[in-house]
């Protein structure tokens, strides 16, 4: 028994020091906002434009066949009824 609760304890400290290396290295390892930008970019490319087009604009070749038709990014969004703009710092719900 004193066997498996000093097994117990040495697997419960690895975890929880495997864990603290994780969290302090994951804050090091967050892209910058460039790189940040060009990931998101790469992503959209990806994932979005064949419906919401090159440009944001609603009109990508997968949106003919979609009911209803993809957003268009460009015209700004609004989450639970609240306008939100697509510019940086024109958000009226953080004013």
């Amino acid at each position: 028994m004193r066997h498996m609760r000093l097994s117990l304890a040495l697997l419960t400290a690895a975890l929880v020091l495997a864990t603290a290396f994780i969290l302090a290295g994951a804050s090091t390892l967050r892209a910058s906002p460039p790189a940040q930008a060009a990931d998101g970019q790469a992503i959209y490319a990806q994932r979005c434009a064949i419906c919401h087009g090159a440009e944001g604009d609603g009109n990508g070749p997968g949106a003919v066949n979609l009911d209803p038709k993809p957003r268009d990014f460009r015209r700004g969004y609004e989450v639970a009824g609240i306008p939100l703009s697509t510019e940086v710092g024109q958000d009226p719900a953080f004013e």
